[in-house]
């Protein structure tokens, strides 16, 4: 693709907006190579990648690629056996602890959210498949670098001893010159009780007439000369000490660099595949997040030069601003020639068509609000703009003709070819020539084509032609305004003499400009007025049409509320008729139990024995009249309750749960007698006869069920605050504890860093006072030690 298109389309605007969104130095750099390819298959794996890591962040929420860094140079370094320095180290055992993450990031998606789809056949995965993790590596770093990039006492024992002995010498030589500077016969020597340094060694400033006195080394002078900054010769001995010391130190850090990296040397290949991997990783995950923020649909590609798009938007023009347009090119006709009146929006359709085209090969999703299909083309040519040049000496005319000429020469049937205002900036006659050879030449090449003019002779000229069509952008002759709707079929017309009547000239004056219009001219605007009163009854129709849908629609809501409201009802007989049942079961076991002591009674005074299997038999038939609902007595009760058993719970309804006398929802069928209920903030679940639906389910609830639902399993188990100041980072642990505390989790960790330490004070102080906040600590060694507050909640 030529330089030139690319910008004359924007599409460099877009890599931006893109390369804004990767949350890596590597992804952005990524993102800022994105070119269009020719090659149809490669473009179908790019939308696939964007597709599935746009599946990722709305199922599993938002992916980190926190900690990456771009340490290609020093692991360069490190394969030239080369030394690097503490913070190279650090880097790089950043960048692996993040690699470590994504890597278990992708596994538990794939565990979990992708079991339907064999991980191996997806196009992330072979990104994800060459990842590698270095825990010993980054372990081995971790245990001599510190999170500011020093190396650690404890990096090595000989180290350690060494750092000791700095610090007995350093202390034995400060307390000496304190004892110094304390003695008051030597106070009216010194110009200041202060000890300070020069040189990386001890001094006192001694006013100049008592040089003498202290004996040891002058290192220095105030700018009047009247102080000496001098080393005791009681201590010239000690710093002698520290700085041998200082020195060994110095070689034992360069040798535990030296060995971590050489132990990076080793694996400097794996990690720097590794690295180019995540760069891609970055990449497609700033697109699919690009793809949301604009509402982008996954297209279906070809290579034969169709487009069919509904509602196209222009994908850097606000969404208030631009009106969609419907685009479809390529099957019946594969050339358009767009009408119009100026401002009316046709070179924005013919950039918008030319811009998607480009990034749909890229593996950006085309802003479109329904299913799309776009073509991969060998190569977009744009004639759009003012082609003017100062330096070459060229008109306009001259500058569109020398643009026009090489994209003759370049275009093939596999080309997109978008020319705006052909023909314009010349005589009239010869341009509306010009333009019909262009297209001619275009078009027996079948290059798919889009031009837009103001030519008449242009609007006859696509009416003859075999697959190639007129289209307009519609304006509004009432308000003088154009809609910037695209009008497929329909030639454009200039409205000048309408425009005219509307603004004030008189009939007497249309008239005679109406009557200087050749016939042929007059009877095309006659067909084109004919047309645009067919179309707006075509439209009024289809308003009609909508709105008895509409009142359709809301005839069937009311409906299913009526059902609603008929299903409470049933529900509360049904209990009414149970209840009258079983007190009419309870009076009937009562008399029987009567009847039965009374025979008992009978059998004791009287010479007539009653047998007793009889009287068990008799009130075994008692009791199991609750189980027979009643049929014998009342056949409509019986169908009462049969109903009632087959009353079904669905995504939504609202329940009341008996054992806990407390209302819920319906989350989710976990069997055939157990759901998933939310109860206030909790989720739990029940066997089926513990619950009793209250009415039924209610659209706008359950979907905020589902959406509260997303957001309690899409929480993190920690919060990043780094480079915010306090007040933002309070606002966020308030937002963040209310969630953590809806999703049911009890530890989290809240990453603060350690720099100045400001930060990391205001958090926990307030935490501390934080009335859901159990405990606190600090993250250990492998959570981040002194960077992290690790909280334990109530």
């Amino acid at each position: 693709m030529r330089t030139k298109d690319l910008e004359i389309l924007e599409y460099k605007k877009v890599i931006q907006l893109i390369a804004e969104r990767a949350q890596t130095s590597l992804g952005k750099e990524r993102a800022e190579q994105m070119a269009p390819t020719n090659k149809l298959d490669v473009a179908i794996r790019l939308q696939q990648e964007t597709k599935e890591a746009k599946a990722i962040l709305n199922t599993k929420g938002p992916i980190s690629f926190g900690g990456i860094r771009d340490i290609r140079a020093p692991l360069h370094r490190a394969n030239i056996q080369g030394v690097l320095n503490e913070e190279e180290l650090l880097n790089i055992s950043s960048t692996l602890r993040g690699t470590r993450l994504l890597i278990n990031f992708f596994q538990d998606y794939w565990k979990n959210h992708a079991k339907l789809v064999q991980a191996d056949k997806t196009a992330l995965y072979p990104y994800y498949e060459q990842l590698q993790a270095h825990p010993q590596l980054e372990k081995d770093i971790d245990a001599c670098i510190d999170d500011n990039g020093q190396v650690k006492d404890t990096a090595s024992t000989i180290l350690l001893q060494i750092r000791r002995q700095i610090h007995t010498v350093r202390s034995r030589a400060r307390q000496k010159l304190e004892d110094i500077i304390r003695n008051s016969n030597h106070q009216k020597m010194l110009q200041d009780l202060i000890i300070t340094t020069r040189n990386d060694r001890y001094v006192i400033p001694v006013k100049q007439e008592y040089r003498g006195v202290f004996g040891g080394i002058v290192h220095d002078q105030s700018s009047s000369g009247a102080t000496l900054f001098i080393e005791p010769q009681a201590v010239v001995a000690l710093n002698n000490q520290q700085r041998e010391l200082e020195v060994k130190e110095k070689n034992e850090v360069d040798r535990i660099l030296k060995e971590l990296t050489d132990k990076v040397a080793v694996y400097a290949q794996e990690i720097i595949t590794n690295i180019n991997n995540l760069m891609e990783l970055d990449f497609v995950f700033a697109r699919a997040i690009y793809a949301n923020d604009r509402r982008g649909v996954f297209p279906k590609l070809n290579d034969k030069g169709i487009i069919n798009a509904i509602k196209v938007r222009h994908p850097l023009l606000p969404d208030k601003e631009v009106v969609p347009v419907d685009i479809s090119l390529g099957k019946e006709y594969r050339s358009i020639v767009i009408t119009g009146p100026n401002t009316g929006g046709k070179t924005v359709t013919l950039k918008t068509v030319g811009l998607l085209s480009l990034l749909v090969s890229s593996g950006v999703q085309p802003t479109t609000e329904e299913e799309c299909e776009f073509s991969i083309f060998d190569g977009v040519y744009a004639d759009v703009g003012d082609e003017q040049s100062i330096e070459q000496s060229l008109s306009t005319f001259s500058g569109h003709m020398t643009n026009i000429i090489y994209i003759l020469k370049v275009a093939t049937p596999k080309s997109l070819v978008l020319l705006d205002e052909l023909g314009a900036g010349t005589d009239p006659q010869e341009g509306a020539a010009l333009a019909m050879a262009i297209l001619t030449d275009l078009h027996k090449q079948r290059v798919t084509t889009i031009a837009t003019t103001h030519y008449s002779e242009l609007k006859n000229f696509a009416f003859d032609m075999p697959q190639m069509i007129n289209a307009s952008v519609e304006f509004d002759i009432q308000s003088l305004r154009p809609t910037y709707r695209l009008l497929i079929g329909v030639p454009g017309k200039s409205n000048a003499l309408a425009i005219a009547r509307r603004l004030g000239l008189s009939d007497r004056h249309i008239k005679l400009a109406e009557g200087f219009l050749s016939r042929e001219q007059q009877d095309v605007n006659a067909l084109l007025d004919d047309l645009e009163e067919q179309r707006r009854g075509l439209e009024q129709e289809k308003k009609k049409i909508k709105a008895q849908v509409q009142e359709l629609e809301e005839e069937r809501s009311l409906l299913e509320k009526e059902f609603e409201k008929f299903a409470i009802e049933k529900d509360k007989k049904i209990k009414q008729l149970e209840q009258r049942a079983k007190v009419e079961v309870a009076k009937a076991k009562q008399a029987a139990e009567d009847m039965i002591n009374e025979l008992r009674e009978m059998q004791k005074q009287q010479s007539t024995a009653v047998k007793d299997h009889l009287l068990i038999e008799k009130k075994k038939q008692l009791e199991g009249l609750d189980e027979l609902n009643l049929g014998s007595k009342d056949a409509n009760d019986n169908a009462a309750l049969r109903a009632k058993q087959l009353v079904k719970l669905e995504l939504g309804d609202e329940v009341q749960v008996k054992s806990l006398r407390q209302k819920g929802n319906i989350l989710k069928k976990v069997s055939d007698t157990e759901y998933l209920v939310q109860v206030g903030i909790m989720k739990v679940t029940l066997k089926r006869d513990d619950l009793e639906k209250i009415k039924g389910k209610p659209i706008v609830q359950s979907k905020q069920i589902v959406r509260l639902q997303k957001e309690h399993e899409n929480v993190k188990m920690e919060l990043d605050l780094r480079g915010k100041t306090i007040d933002e980072a309070i606002y966020e642990i308030e937002q963040y504890i209310d969630k953590v505390i809806l999703a049911g989790l009890h530890e989290v960790s809240i990453i603060h860093g350690k720099g100045t330490g400001a930060l990391r004070a205001g958090v926990q102080d307030y935490l501390k006072h934080h009335p859901r906040v159990k405990a606190t600590r600090f993250g250990a060694a492998n959570e981040g030690g002194m960077g992290v507050t690790v909280i334990t909640l109530c």
